[in-house]
């Protein structure tokens, strides 16, 4: 199926115009907010401790999540959660005091701890 000049061209102009409504205007709305009360209350707000406190935090969580995005050379976020666990060696270490014996009947430790 070929299409004539005039639709594609509408085709065009119907999808540019979609992106613009769903990306570019809110994108606009935002900064127009942001910056209405002046350059300088914007940097005023954003070099506050708890806005520097925040994105340190962003920062470091983008850090950690670029860092594990490849694990022995294999991407993993092609993987479902279920794979990623799976695949991750998982230690349980039980620490046990060996002067204590242990209880005569399971659960009588849970009990007698209340």
């Amino acid at each position: 199926m070929t299409l004539s000049p005039a639709v594609k061209y509408l085709l065009r102009f119907l999808a540019l115009a979609y992106i613009t409504i769903l990306v570019i205007v809110p994108v606009g709305l935002i900064l127009w907010r942001t910056f209405a009360p002046g350059v300088g209350a914007f940097v005023e707000s954003i070099t506050t401790p708890a806005a520097l406190s925040a994105l340190q935090l962003s920062l470091l969580v983008v850090a950690i999540v670029v860092g594990r995005a490849y694990r022995n050379g294999v991407p993993l976020y092609d993987k479902t959660l279920q794979t990623i666990l799976g695949e991750r060696p998982c230690r349980v270490i039980v620490v046990s005091d060996p002067s204590e014996k242990p209880p005569a009947i399971p659960g009588a430790a849970l009990a007698e701890a209340r």
